[in-house]
């Protein structure tokens, strides 16, 4: 709906609390859904809206036949295009067909996951297996159409692929020991109410860690495999050996920088639970020791664990399969990937 004017506006304290909010009496236009040009007066206290903004609302009817409308959220679909279009353009520019390749990638992975991965959850089916083969076919589109058909996507493919099952094992373990229940927010309490208890949401949490990891092992697994790739090129008279502990040394170097991506990446995102929590009284064992707080844990710990096993997994495996590479030079599509993240 459309805010055509605001006709009241007041402070309201919540009980008990200082805490204030600011409530609206607005007067709208109903722009989609079942009403659509129907002109309605609501009650706004989700966000200060001015005249002219556009917004989500709900309606309810009761038994008597009185609807009451309400401010469900505000309307971002601008902002969503203008980010949509910048990083597209971004990607682009940057990236150059590679990068138009890894738009494409990356649409046909939100696809997978859309429209076959979440309806096989849905439908009942372990998260757990489902999880592993769907992350493998994701890696696939990730790796082979970013970077080509060629023998540093396949190595890489291969590596990511036994690190996802090795750390889905481990995931695995941690979880049924820590007694993890997969209950621990809102989104998933009130899935479970909306599909009858029906879904194995430990599963749910086990195949959200493996989703969650798939983006950081295809970036190190692509680099280790390009910079053996281009050892070999370069440098014929070096031993596997040699090779190896050279290309170890980068992705030595490369796992620093990306587990305090992870780790920082999931404290900025928890960043407001942790300060309600800073505030708290009861000893720090005892917050820490919280299913909110273990599962975050067990998802950095795990996805860490598998940027480590992938370094020196997909460097063996890439010095050993490529060493018949020696001296030859790298082809078009080989180019450029030990510097494409």
């Amino acid at each position: 709906a459309k805010v055509l004017q605001i006709l009241g506006q007041h402070e309201e304290t919540f009980p008990n609390s200082d805490a204030t909010v600011t409530v609206q009496e607005l007067r709208a236009q109903v722009t989609s859904g079942d009403t659509p040009d129907r002109v309605i007066t609501l009650v706004n206290d989700f966000r200060p809206m001015e005249t002219g903004d556009t917004f989500w609302g709900q309606y309810v009817t009761d038994n008597s036949g009185k609807t009451t409308y309400v401010a469900a959220d505000q309307d971002r679909t601008n902002v969503l295009w203008f980010l949509g279009i910048f990083f597209v353009v971004m990607v682009i520019l940057f990236g150059c067909m590679q990068g138009l390749r890894s738009l494409v990638s990356l649409g046909l992975s939100f696809g997978f996951i859309i429209y076959i991965l979440l309806p096989l959850l849905l439908r009942g089916f372990s998260p757990i297996p489902v999880a592993l083969v769907s992350g493998i076919v994701i890696l696939a589109l990730a790796i082979i159409l970013t970077h080509g058909y060629n023998r540093i996507s396949l190595v890489a493919l291969a590596g990511t692929s036994i690190t996802v099952l090795l750390t889905g094992i481990l995931a695995y373990i941690v979880t049924h020991v820590g007694a993890i229940s997969g209950l621990s927010t809102h989104e998933s309490i009130y899935l479970n109410f909306n599909t009858g208890g029906k879904l194995d949401f430990v599963g749910l949490y086990l195949a959200s860690v493996i989703i969650g990891m798939l983006g950081v092992l295809d970036d190190i697994a692509i680099t280790q495999v390009a910079v053996v790739r281009e050892m070999y090129a370069l440098h014929p008279e070096m031993s596997v050996k040699r090779v190896y502990d050279h290309a170890l040394r980068v992705g030595k170097e490369h796992v620093g920088a990306l587990v305090n991506t992870l780790v920082l990446a999931y404290v900025g995102v928890a960043l407001p639970t942790l300060l309600y929590f800073s505030q708290s009284t009861a000893p720090l064992g005892q917050i820490i020791n919280q299913e909110l707080f273990v599962t975050e844990i067990i998802r950095t710990v795990v996805g860490s664990a598998g940027l480590i096993l992938t370094v020196p997994l997909t460097t063996i495996m890439a010095a050993w399969l490529l060493h018949h590479t020696r001296g030859q030079a790298l082809d078009p599509d080989e180019h450029g990937h030990a510097h494409a993240h």
